[in-house]
């Protein structure tokens, strides 16, 4: 792993802290992560980093016993089954540290990418693609150009309904790692028709990346296109 990428998970689990601070005693804090308060203090204060070890430690502790509690609250269930996630993806600051999650997952993958299909996902997938210093391209589902400047990717919801991604052909080279991200997978359809998108592109997708995951969609995706991929999730209905 790059020193940077290693500082960089230090300085998320710092930011994690300090994050939680706002809701939570430094006595609530010191108890979950086993902690001392003076210990804690000095990471939320930013005068000292923990170590690699327990930084990874400390952001696992938090999404488990913090973050999925946090997004589960933000989240209304509709009555079609869908998910309203307006709120969550309104709250920059609680993006922010998921992308830092994100990161951390995935930092020992070389990306080139992030690739997301609009609409929603595109928020969450802006604060990733800052957190790794790379480009966030949208697959969309209209074209603003001739045919032949686009990558297409046929989506089937249900016979009677079928929808298209395109994304422009320029937007990945040959041989370019892709990170896939997606607020939210009930079907996996949206997916399907990315990876598709990356690998008509003749690129490579190392990972996908989802908030809420509806029933067990990500090992089925990975099952049927990309058995040594890495994929997780954060939160799972």
């Amino acid at each position: 792993m790059r020193k940077l990428y290693k500082f960089k998970i230090k300085i998320a689990a710092s930011y994690l802290l300090k994050f939680l601070k706002r809701d939570f005693s430094y006595r609530e804090l010191s108890k979950a992560f086993n902690l001392s308060i003076p210990i804690i203090s000095r990471y939320v204060l930013g005068y000292v980093l923990p170590d690699l070890k327990r930084a990874k430690k400390i952001l696992k502790i938090g999404e488990e016993k913090f973050l999925r509690k946090l997004i589960q609250s933000k989240i209304k269930f509709e009555k079609d089954g869908l998910l309203d996630l307006s709120c969550l993806l309104a709250n920059v600051q609680l993006q922010k540290m998921i992308a830092k999650i994100a990161f951390e997952k995935f930092s020992e993958e070389k990306i080139d990418k992030i690739l997301t299909a609009e609409a929603d996902g595109i928020p969450l997938a802006i604060q990733i693609g800052n957190e790794f210093g790379v480009e966030v391209w949208v697959a969309k589902k209209e074209k603003t150009g001739s045919s032949e400047d686009y990558i297409e990717a046929r989506m089937a919801s249900s016979p009677e309904l079928v929808e298209y991604f395109y994304l422009p052909w320029f937007a990945l080279k040959k041989g370019e790692r892709v990170l896939i991200v997606d607020d939210f997978v009930a079907t996996g359809k949206t997916i399907e028709s990315l990876i598709k998108i990356v690998q008509e592109a003749r690129g490579k997708v190392v990972g996908i990346f989802v908030l809420v995951e509806k029933g067990n969609i990500l090992n089925e995706l990975k099952n049927k296109f990309l058995p040594f991929t890495k994929t997780y999730r954060i939160l799972k209905i």
